[in-house]
């Protein structure tokens, strides 16, 4: 039996009709489960000999850049790895990819730009000309001012996400003290 002058790594794709070496296809195995493989044609190459060494390029390129990549993942430092496994294992329930769920990310953080947190007293104006502009009443919007003014005595150059329950109960307590 003639021994094939291919290796697992490369497959010969012969043509139906006559029987000719129309391509071949190169395998570099597998990066993140996903098989890496091309075709390089005849007709474009010339001969088999400038198929295969474009084919043997293509191979070593794909392993260099596995390489470089496996390389990357351990120049980061203890705790970026184990923030990277931490993030495979939250998304591998749902079948996402983690590039995927950073691009999702970004759009968001883009599309609705994140900005500084706001101190009570800005959340209350901000209130205050949603309310105006939506047309609510002059009665009304005096009343709100007046609660909001008031609550921003105390609350005013806070951060609102620092503001917690407890904070309001002791406002209201000592509004009740009085």
């Amino acid at each position: 039996m003639k021994k094939s002058k291919f290796s697992h790594e490369f497959r010969p794709i012969h043509s139906p009709k006559d029987g000719a070496l129309l391509s071949i296809e190169a395998y570099a195995g597998r990066i993140h489960g996903r098989k890496m493989r091309r075709r390089f044609k005849l007709s474009v190459y010339g001969d088999e000999r400038w198929v295969r060494k474009a084919a043997e390029t293509w191979i070593r390129e794909v392993r260099e850049q596995q390489f470089d990549n496996q390389q990357t993942f351990t120049d980061l430092s203890p705790r970026q790895r184990d923030d990277v496994i931490e993030a495979f294992k939250l998304i591998e329930p749902y079948k996402l990819n983690l590039f995927d769920v950073v691009r999702q990310y970004m759009a968001n953080v883009e599309k609705y730009k994140l900005a500084e947190p706001w101190t009570f007293r800005q959340a209350a104006n901000a209130v205050l000309d949603f309310k105006q502009a939506n047309k609510k009443s002059a009665h009304y919007l005096r009343g709100l001012k007046g609660y909001l003014s008031t609550i921003s005595l105390a609350l005013g150059e806070r951060i609102c996400d620092d503001i917690k329950v407890e904070h309001l109960e002791e406002f209201l307590r000592s509004m009740l003290s009085f």
